[in-house]
């Protein structure tokens, strides 16, 4: 699979005119954002601007599925160069592949995936023989909140998260 992997982000990579050996951004995070209104509590997207800011971090928000105005090969630049992304679960997380080695990559799910994504489905399967670090944080909010709208994240965990990134 990694062989696989591999070799299709090379083809990519070649296609869009992306140097293959891709340049990891000392503290830029993007925020990944769905194209429709299944996002992060607005609350929590200011908190973790916030947070990053206060860090010293460059934080972004964009739109990475592909109903976004970005062309395939802007969304591929896009994935090619930030330390962390963040973002709720959604098909944007399939551009993840392009992500740099090392990077890490935090996928907020509703509490109701939770035994499929311990299952080892959905983008946890396609993310699982990368060279980066993909962790799944749930809905802050209680279990008994089911739907996918303004999912809440929990600060102390993306703040562990953080913590455990290599110094540099």
């Amino acid at each position: 699979p990694k062989a696989a992997h591999s070799a299709f982000r090379r083809n990519a990579f070649a296609r869009c005119g992306v140097d293959d050996v891709m340049a990891l951004e000392r503290r830029l995070a993007v925020l990944v954002r769905r194209h429709d209104h299944k996002n992060l509590h607005p609350e929590s997207e200011a908190a973790l601007a916030a947070m990053f800011t206060n860090l010293g971090w460059r934080f972004e928000r964009r739109s990475t599925s592909p109903e976004s105005d970005l062309i395939p090969c802007d969304q591929l630049k896009l994935w090619t160069h930030a330390e962390v992304f963040i973002g709720p679960h959604g098909q944007q997380w399939a551009n993840a592949v392009f992500a740099p080695q090392g990077s890490l990559l935090v996928e907020v799910a509703p509490n109701s995936y939770y035994d499929d994504i311990e299952n080892g489905t959905m983008y946890h399967a396609l993310l699982r023989d990368t060279d980066f670090e993909h962790e799944v944080l749930f809905d802050a909010r209680p279990n008994e909140v089911r739907n996918r709208e303004n999912m809440v994240v929990d600060m102390s965990q993306m703040a562990g998260l953080l913590a455990a990134l290599d110094p540099f």
